[in-house]
Formats: structure tokens, sequence, C-alpha cells
């Protein structure tokens, strides 16, 4: 029996330490490779919790011995009999035996098992241990760290230093480059470079010839040779000059074709004279009055009618052809084209102008809105038409160019217009809106400029300090000053040039100019004083009228001619020397000079104009000089406080002179001396 207690005390004990292993590894299962260092040395109180105490064998029978083995009755306790003893010894000794043998191979099992047990239970617990361990020392390490961070000293920032900009790849015309710079500690840092652009060449265009093709021009890029701007073929193309041919009475007529650089010609255009005009004669010539039954689009005037030349086109004659008439061509014969000939022939889109032609009328083409081209064969023969219509004039300015803008001579474009040498004069009008021109030569022989004759061809007019110049001649201004000095190399003033300028001035002429145009200063009523240098020989007609408050006059002595109403109705002038050089006083020239006293007209003078001086007013003497061959009729009419003329020759000179009859009335004293 006592085995048997001693055998299930031991058992008890191995099951309580398998007990407390089994609470170790789950302990050590839960733990996190993270728990703090409490939780650690919790683990380590568990693993180190004193064991169990195994009590030995003589201990376990001393314990049993110590108690009674029997209980007094009054506990309760039954007495067995020593009969029954003895069975159960017996059967319990056999029992034991059995018992103990159990014991002992159970034993053998539960101590196998609990070696087992404690290898599991040992190699658990040293794996916590050395996990707890692991933790610990990264514990430590961090706290090391931290201790580190703390106690050492801040390091300084580094501030990269970057070397020299290097190319990693260059730009192109088109594409952009990259560049890069490097800082000793190995840093990078780059940019982008611009696409540089294409660096433009321009080819040049190259005309065609009679034989070759030609180029417009082109672009391409200097770098890349990148086409940027193609080049077309023109194509073959000769330079044709024309020349018309008026058709015969039994012939068509044509118009020729010729080649300027190769001299290739040919024939086309035929054209036959229009019919069915209704016309008269007048001085032996005929003049056409009215379009008749003409029906042709394309008029061609014939140069005679019934055995008269044609020589007028009258007034209105095709007027409101609106969609009938598209081209005229007129001929060489016809000298004059009266107002309004072709007014609103809306239609209409060229004209060919024949070298004959001296006069055409005021609005003779007006309305011809559509009108594209003016066609002329002589230059010098159009600066000689007289345009009508311009200042002064009423009405619109006869030129076709005024609507047309562009002018052909022989069929030809022109844009550099040359006045051949020797045209002396180019008429009123003569190139008014001839937008294409965009240079023009006048030759020095020219002397007048008539009034409007560049108007609207504006590439060739140059504004100078407020005035403006073709060339070397003053034709107009635009914002003038108090003085003006003309440029020293200016040739002449053309007519109108200055007209009706309300601005207050004064001016000098310079010698270089020879000649001022008629009304080229009338009506500047504010203007107050004039210095002609001595190369003008020609003051034209109206050239100061109604010049008010005009009070002198500094006259140049190359003066030989004062036109016309030079400075009639200039009431203020006072002080004016007429120069050596003069041979001509015009009509009127002085006429409402009221400020004028005395006037000395100085020896050279052949011709004195009629009316010169007449109505002024204050005008008492006047010296004449033997030279004068001429007075004009009533030279002093209405000169109320004129008394004497001083003669400088005799009696017989004077009578001698061509005097009209209305001059007589006043005294005269010969022979006398100026002083």
């Amino acid at each position: 029996m006592k085995r048997l207690l001693i055998v299930v005390l031991a058992i008890a004990m191995v099951l309580s330490l398998t007990l407390v292993g089994c609470d170790t590894e789950q302990n050590g299962n839960v733990e996190s490779e993270n728990q703090t260092e409490k939780q650690t040395e919790k683990q380590t109180e568990v693993r180190t919790e004193k064991p169990v105490e195994v009590q030995s064998e003589t201990q376990i029978e001393n314990q049993v011995d110590t108690q009674p083995e029997t209980q007094t009755e009054g506990s309760g306790s039954i007495v067995e009999t020593d009969t029954e003893e003895t069975g159960s010894e017996e059967t319990d000794a056999d029992e034991t035996d059995a018992d103990e043998t159990n014991a002992k191979e159970t034993n053998a099992d539960e101590t196998n098992a609990k070696e087992t047990n404690a290898d599991e239970t040992n190699a658990k617990e040293t794996e916590a241990e050395e996990t707890n361990a692991d933790e610990t020392d990264a514990d430590e390490t961090d706290a090391n760290e931290t201790d580190a961070y703390e106690t050492e000293p801040e390091s300084e920032v580094h501030v990269c230093s970057f070397g020299e900009w290097t190319t990693v790849k260059g730009a192109t015309c088109t594409e952009e480059g990259l560049k890069e710079r490097v800082c000793e500690c190995g840093e990078k840092e780059t940019q982008v470079i611009s696409a540089l652009g294409h660096t433009e060449v321009i080819d040049a265009a190259a005309a065609p010839t009679c034989t070759e093709t030609g180029l417009t021009e082109g672009k391409h890029c200097e770098v890349c040779e990148a086409v940027l701007v193609e080049q077309e073929i023109i194509a073959v193309k000769h330079d044709y000059a024309t020349k018309l041919v008026y058709p015969t009475s039994s012939e068509q007529g044509y118009t020729n074709y010729t080649c300027v650089d190769c001299g290739y010609s040919y024939k086309d255009d035929y054209i036959s004279f229009s019919e069915g005009f209704l016309y008269e004669v007048v001085d032996s010539y005929c003049k056409i009055i009215d379009i008749g039954t003409c029906t042709d689009s394309c008029i061609v005037f014939p140069t005679e009618i019934d055995g008269y030349v044609v020589k007028e086109i009258g007034k209105q004659v095709f007027l409101d052809c609106e969609e009938r008439i598209t081209k005229i061509i007129i001929p060489d014969t016809i000298e004059k084209i009266d107002s309004e000939a072709f007014a609103y022939c809306s239609n209409l889109k060229s004209v060919i102008m024949g070298k004959g032609l001296t006069y055409v009328g005021d609005n003779a083409f007006a309305g011809c809105s559509n009108l594209e081209a003016v066609y002329i064969e002589d230059v010098a023969k159009w600066c000689s038409i007289s345009f009508g219509g311009y200042f002064g004039q009423w009405g619109r300015g006869g030129n076709p160019l005024t609507y047309a803008n562009s002018l052909y001579l022989n069929g030809r474009l022109v844009k550099e217009l040359v006045i051949p040498d020797g045209v002396t004069e180019i008429g009123q009008g003569a190139f008014y809106g001839c937008s294409g021109l965009e240079k023009v030569t006048i030759p020095e022989s020219v002397t007048r400029i008539g009034s409007e004759a560049f108007d609207g061809c504006n590439n060739v007019i140059e504004d100078q300090d407020g005035v403006q110049y073709i060339e070397r001649w003053v034709v107009g201004y635009s914002d003038i000053a108090k003085s003006i000095t003309l440029r020293p190399d200016t040739i002449g003033i053309a007519d109108y040039a200055f007209w009706d300028c309300e601005k207050r001035f004064s001016i000098v002429i310079p010698d270089s100019v020879i000649s001022i145009g008629e009304d080229a200063f009338s009506g500047c009523e504010n203007m107050t004083d004039v210095t002609i240098g001595n190369g003008v020989t020609s003051i034209g007609a109206y050239a100061f009228r109604d010049c008010k408050n005009l009070k002198k006059v500094s006259m140049g002595n190359s003066v030989t001619h004062i036109g016309d109403l030079a400075f009639s109705a200039c009431w203020n002038l006072a002080d004016i020397t007429l120069p050596n050089s003069l041979k001509i006083i015009g009509r009127c020239a002085f006429m409402h000079c009221d400020s004028f006293t005395n006037v000395t007209i100085p020896d050279g003078v052949t011709n004195i104009g009629d009316e010169a001086f007449w109505a002024c007013s204050n005008l008492t003497t006047v010296t004449i000089p033997k030279s004068v061959q001429r007075i004009g009729e009533q030279v002093f009419q209405f000169c109320d406080n004129f008394t004497a003329v001083n003669y400088t020759g005799s009696h017989e000179d004077w009578e001698k002179i061509d005097i009209a009859s209305a001059n007589y009335g006043w005294s005269i004293n010969y022979n006398y001396v100026p002083e």
C-alpha cells in the first residue's frame, strides 16, 4: 500500500512539472518579438519559479506511519477481523505486486514521456531565451543609438558646389538639347537647351527669260539645309511691247506684239472700225455727237467718216452706256474729248489713248468704276494734254488714270516713269491717281509742273518738314511750320503747291529754284514775307494772289517775268523791289496792291501788261524806263491818288511806245533821272 501511494505521489509530481513546462511554452509563444523589457523579466521569473518539491520514499513512509491505522467507534469506523485482514493482506499483496509491476511500466512510460517533454520544454525555453536575448540586445542597441544621437554634435549641412556645365546632347534647329554639371559629392544637375531655330537664307528669285524658266524667291536653313519656303518654277516668258496698227477702209487693224529681249513678234487682237455713229462737220473736220446705231462693246473710233477726218468726241456721247462698252480705242486723229463723253460707262475696263490728244474735258470718265488700265504710246505727248476739272475748275479731272490707277506704255506696266528730256511742262493732272508708280525721273528741261499732276502717286512723294517733294520739285505740303526753308537742291515749285494754306508763315526760296508755278502760294492769307532766290526766272500767274497779309517781297536778280495777277490783292504789300533782270509785267500783276505809294519799274522792262496797277488806291507816282515798248490798257485805272508818270526817256521816245488808248489823262515828266 505504501508503495502504491509513493507511485501515485510520483506521478502527481511529474504531472505538475509537465503542466509547468506547458505554461512556460504557452507564455513563450504568446509573447511577441517586440515585447518590452518588463514582459521579458516576467518570463524570466516564470522560468526561475521554484519547482514543486519531490518527497523521497522514506518521507512518504514516515507520513504513512504517523497516521493511525484505526479509528474509534465514535468515529464511525468499521473494525475488521484478523481473518479478514489476513485474507485481505494476501490479496493485497498480490494486487500490490501487480500494481507495482504496472506502476513500474507506467513509471517507465511516464519517465520517457517526462524526458521527452523536458527536452521539448528545454528547447522551447532555450528558443524563448534566445528570442528575449535578441529583443534585449535590440532594445539596448536602440538605446545606445538614441544616446549617441542625443550626445553627438550636429554635423554641418552640405551645400553642393557644381562645376562647369557640360553638354550631354547638343540642341539642333528643331530639337532641344541637354547639359549637366556635377558636384564633388556626386549630385548632378541638368538643364534643357532650347532648340536653336532655323537660320534663314534667302534663295534669290530668278526672272524667266525667253528660253529659260525662272524661280520664285525661296528660303532654306543655313545650318540644317531644310527647305523653309520652296522655290516655284516660273514658266518661260517673253517681255512684249505692243504697237497698235489701226484698221483702214480695206484692212483690219491689229496689235503687234514684239519681245524686247529676243525680238520674237506676232500679231493678234484684230479690230475693225465701229460704225453707226452720228456726227457733224465742224471747220471741215468730223465731230462725233451720238452713239447712233453702234452696238459694239469694243469701240474703235474711225479715223474718218464720209471723207471727213474725225478729230473730236462730243459731250456726253456715251453717257450711261453702262454695261455695253468694255474697251475704247481712240486713234491719233482725235484731238479733243469733251466733258462727260464716257461718263458712267461702269463696265469699261481699258482705254487706248491716241497720240493726237490735246484736251480731255472734266468728268470725261467720271463714274467708270471698273476702269483698270490706260494705254499710251508716247510719254511726252501725254504730258502735254490739258486735262480739265482740276484746281479752280468745275467737276472732276478728265484723266482716266484718276480711276484706272495703272498706266501702260507700249503695253508694259509703268512703275518707273521717266519723263523724256526736252519736255518743258507736265500738264495739270497728267499722272493724277497713278498709284502704281514707284519712281519718277524729271529732267532739268522741265520748267513747270501743273496742278495735281502727281496727286495720289503716294509711293513717289517724299515729305520733308511738312513740304512734299517729287524728286527736286515741291508739289504740295502737309503740316508746315512758321518759317519754311526749302531744300537747297529744290529746282521748282509746282502749280498750287501751297494753295490756300491758312497757317501764318514766311518762306525763303533758295537760289536753286528756277520756277514758281501758277497759284503756288495763292490764298495764303497769313503769309507775311517772301525771299525769292537769284535762280528764279519766272513767277507764275496768280502765284501770290490774295496773300492779304504779305508785307515784304525780296526778289532775286534773275526774274524776267511776273505772271498775270501774280501779286493781285496783296493789300498790305508796301515793300517790294523789282530786279533789273525783269522784262515783262503781266496782266493785273499788282492789281489792288493798296499799300503801294511809289513804284519804280527797272530799266530793261519792255512790256507792262493790261491793268498791271489797276485800283492801287494809294499809288501816286510811277517811274517808267526808256526800255518800255508797250503799256497795256487801263494800267493805272482806278488809282484814285495817282498824279504823274516819271519817264526816263525823251518825249520822242515816249511817242514810240505802244500805249493803249485808255491810259491818257495823267501828266508825264520826261527825262526823269531816278534818285
